[in-house]
C-alpha cells in the first residue's frame, strides 16, 4: 500500500510539472512539448523517451475522449515490473497549462484507479503558474527519419532559461505533431502514432486521500 501511494503521489507530481512547471512528460529541463495541442479524438503518439543515466521508457500521448468543451488527455508511461502508469486529464486548453487541467485521474498497473484532488497544488502559491522564459527560432523544414517513418518536420531551436533544446514538428502527427525533441539529457523519438485511441482508465475511480503522518508517536512504535 505505501508503494502504491507513493506511486499515485509520483503521478500526481509529474503531471503538475508537466502543466505547471513547462516541463515535458519526463519532467527535465528542456523537455517541454514546445509544439501546439491539437486535441483530436482518437489521436495518439508513442515516444521512445531517453534520459540521461537513465533506461529508455516508453510514453503514449493519446486524446480519448470529449466532455462537453474540455478533452480526455492521457498519458501512459512503462513503469517495468509495477505495469504502465497512466495519467488522464480533463483539460479545456494544453495540458502544460495548470489552469487548463479540471480533473487528474491516475492508474497504476492493476491497482484501482484513484482521481487527485486538484488542491493538493494550491499550497504551492501564485510562483508556480510562472513558466521559464523562452526563444524560439525556426530552423525550416528538414526531412527526418525516426522509428515511425520519415517525416518533413518544422526544425524549431528553443532556448529556456539555461538550456537549449530542438524539436522538429509535423501536423498530421496528434496530439502535438512532436516527432523527435532533443536537450542536453533528455531524447524523445516517434515510435508510432495513429487516430484510433482508447482509454486506459475505463473504471470509476475512487478519490485518493492524502495518508495522515503519525506525528507524536513514541520512538520504535
Amino acid at each position: 500500500m505505501r508503494k502504491l501511494i507513493g506511486l499515485a503521489v509520483l503521478a500526481f507530481v509529474m503531471c503538475a510539472a508537466v502543466a505547471a512547471q513547462g516541463f515535458g512528460p519526463m519532467g527535465g529541463p528542456g523537455a517541454r512539448i514546445f509544439a501546439d495541442f491539437n486535441p483530436v479524438v482518437g489521436a495518439w503518439a508513442d515516444y521512445m523517451v531517453t534520459t540521461k543515466g537513465e533506461e529508455p521508457v516508453t510514453m503514449r500521448l493519446a486524446v480519448v475522449g470529449k466532455d462537453g468543451e474540455a478533452f480526455w488527455y492521457e498519458m501512459i508511461m512503462s513503469m517495468g515490473d509495477e505495469g504502465d502508469m497512466v495519467t488522464k486529464m480533463l483539460v479545456e486548453g494544453d495540458p502544460q497549462d495548470l489552469q487548463s487541467v479540471k480533473r487528474v485521474i491516475v492508474k497504476v498497473g492493476d491497482e484501482p484507479a484513484m482521481e487527485m484532488p486538484m488542491n493538493l497544488s494550491d499550497d504551492a502559491g501564485d510562483d508556480v503558474l510562472k513558466l521559464p522564459e523562452s526563444k524560439f527560432e525556426e530552423m525550416g523544414v528538414e526531412t527526418i527519419v525516426v522509428p515511425a517513418g520519415t517525416f518533413k518536420a518544422t526544425h524549431i531551436h528553443v532556448v529556456q532559461e539555461k538550456t537549449a533544446g530542438d524539436i522538429w514538428v509535423a501536423t498530421d502527427v496528434g496530439p502535438y505533431g512532436m516527432v523527435k525533441t532533443t536537450s542536453e539529457d533528455v531524447e524523445m523519438v516517434l515510435i508510432a502514432y495513429g487516430s484510433d485511441a482508447t482509454t486506459r482508465i475505463t473504471e470509476t475511480p475512487t478519490k485518493f486521500e492524502m495518508p495522515m503522518m503519525p506525528f507524536g508517536m513514541p520512538k520504535g512504535q
